[in-house]
């Protein structure tokens, strides 16, 4: 059946996201800068679920009427399934209608699936942040306009 359940994450998913994040990323969260995103006032946390089964996270900060998206990560086993796609179209839907008017996030430029994702979703190229992570990897910058004063594009100048 494949249910797919997207919510926002809870103190009880650490163990897990953790489980999945280690897979996910060179930076490596711990468990600690989960908890401390799950007490921030501006962070919002979600996750994926396939059959009851955390599968994945994504990690956002909202400041003001913009959507920072930090990390996002699906365990190994699950990857090119559509989970992420999934997640990420849950909560740009979601912060639309909360009121968020765009949202930005950098990836690096090596990781060209991740990049064709965020593309795929209507996220633009708008810069670089040279030497961003620290092994020494440029990140490349990306927008997406989102709610309804957007929904033909950028305003124009």
């Amino acid at each position: 059946m494949n249910e797919r359940r997207v919510r926002r994450m809870t103190e009880a998913d650490l163990d897990a996201v953790v489980e999945v994040g280690g897979g996910g990323t060179r930076e490596g969260w711990d468990r600690q800068a989960f908890a401390d995103e799950l007490a921030s006032a501006v962070a919002r946390p979600w996750v994926i679920e396939l059959e009851r089964e955390l599968v994945g996270y994504l990690m956002t900060w909202r400041v003001a009427d913009e959507l920072q998206i930090l990390h996002v990560a699906v365990r190994a086993d699950q990857r090119r399934a559509g989970l992420a796609q999934d997640l990420l179209k849950h909560v740009l839907a979601h912060e639309d209608t909360d009121g968020a008017t765009g949202a930005t996030l950098e990836v690096r430029r090596s990781n060209v699936p991740a990049r064709a994702l965020y593309a795929s979703l209507g996220f633009t190229v708008v810069g670089e942040r040279r030497r961003y992570y620290q092994d020494g990897e440029d990140a490349v910058l990306m927008t997406l306009f989102i709610g309804a004063p957007y929904l033909a594009g950028p305003p124009s100048p």
